[in-house]
């Protein structure tokens, strides 16, 4: 046979063996690549898994025994077998991470916004909570000077003024809670809080204590002592302050049903319904000007006011009895002085009553020769059922010449 009809092979070929009953499985000089899903990401395959029978070209019997040498545990993996770093994750990482902190930024400034705007408007409301001056309700305590620091207030307007011991006394409004934070005696039933401000316009007198003058009687009749006051006595004279009263009262007690009490029991007490509606017109001071005159021992005696009232001189009256202020005018035209003690010749008629001045008048003990427009009053303590009044001075028949009595009548209704 011609040699061009064998051909030659390449330096690739396959070589076996004539006549071999168990041929070797056949070598390539360069195995061919095993499809890149075949390898794992961490180590390749340790054996190659030998062909089985009738498996295409090149198959080896199921009986051959060869054992392909498996690869060296140093040989670095193919290219195509490693693992790849996907450059991708890098940059999306970076893009990522810039996103999110934009995001952050974006919800810490509306955050930021929105608790400002919270405030704001929190700050807004509080600001305008104001008392309309009818019975209402705020959380909130109420002090002097506007420091509202309690529990649930119920406020209800007075507005009324009377005048005890010389102090004129203004209940401007009545506060119920629970508690006031500013009052460390506050119970836990409720407090009643009289919101108050005193004029002392007395020329003279001492200063009061609240817890022996100034009670609040319950709808069953009791009376309650003021469990803590912001000023614990009266303004002293020709000054004014400010001031509240806190009495325990259960807050089931409306306030319409409390009445206040001003004066000892050894006093002539005034009593006052907080309802807003009290007549206090009866604890007013009554005055009239009855210009009436007399002339007694040469000297002219004219009446000019003559008032009646439930306190002088910064003193409350007795129990049962009120004070007479009558205020002379006095001239002298005689050419001799007038000089005695107002005590000793001056007294004051009602009824069946009469009353010496007290030491608290102001009349002048002198009047010298000639002297015109002095003036002066005389204080005295009359029944509070009077009201028809003699003014007496009283004649003396051991001087030389004798002083004959005179009198002046007036009423005050």
């Amino acid at each position: 046979m011609p040699a061009s009809a064998f051909p030659l092979p390449d330096a690739q070929s396959t070589i076996m063996p004539v006549g071999s009953e168990h041929a070797s499985p056949p070598f390539s000089a360069t195995p061919p690549p095993p499809p890149p899903e075949s390898f794992a990401p961490s180590q390749p395959s340790p054996y190659y898994t030998p062909y089985a029978p009738g498996q295409g070209q090149g198959s080896m019997p199921a009986s051959s025994s060869y054992v392909p040498t498996p690869p060296s545990a140093t040989a670095p993996a193919p290219s195509f077998a490693r693992p790849q770093k996907d450059s991708s994750k890098g940059v999306l990482g970076q893009i990522g991470c810039g996103v999110l902190l934009v995001i952050l930024l974006i919800l810490g400034l509306c955050g930021g916004a929105s608790y400002v705007g919270y405030r704001w408007i929190t700050s807004q409301a509080s600001g305008t909570n104001t008392d309309t001056g009818s019975t209402t309700g705020s959380n909130g305590s109420n002090t002097q000077d506007g420091t509202p620091t309690s529990s649930h207030v119920i406020t209800k307007q007075i507005n009324q003024t009377i005048t005890y011991s010389g102090v004129d006394i203004t209940i401007q409004n009545v506060q119920q809670a629970s508690s006031f934070s500013d009052d460390n005696s506050s119970g836990s039933n409720g407090v009643v809080r009289i919101n108050v401000k005193e004029n002392n316009t007395a020329a003279n007198g001492g200063s009061f204590a609240y817890s022996d003058t100034v009670r609040l009687i319950l709808p069953d009749k009791s009376s309650v002592a003021p469990s803590n006051t912001l000023k614990y006595t009266s303004p002293q004279a020709q000054t004014t302050q400010a001031n509240w009263w806190d009495f325990q009262v259960p807050t089931s007690v409306s306030v319409d049903q409390l009445t206040l009490q001003l004066g000892k029991s050894t006093e002539a007490q005034m009593q006052v319904p907080l309802t807003g509606k009290a007549d206090v017109s009866q604890y007013q001071a009554k005055t009239i000007h009855p210009n009436a005159k007399t002339q007694y021992d040469g000297l002219n005696w004219t009446i000019t006011t003559a008032t009646k009232s439930w306190s002088a001189s910064g003193q409350q009256a007795a129990q049962g009895m009120r004070y007479v202020v009558v205020t002379l005018l006095v001239d002298n035209p005689s050419s001799r002085d007038f000089n005695a003690y107002y005590g000793d010749y001056v007294r004051l008629k009602s009824g069946s009553s009469t009353s010496a001045p007290t030491s608290d008048s102001t009349l002048p003990l002198g009047f010298s020769a000639g002297s015109t427009g002095k003036t002066g009053s005389l204080i005295f303590i009359m029944p509070d059922s009077s009201s028809s009044f003699t003014l007496i001075f009283e004649g003396n028949a051991n001087t030389t010449p004798p002083i004959s009595q005179a009198t002046i009548d007036f009423q005050i209704a």
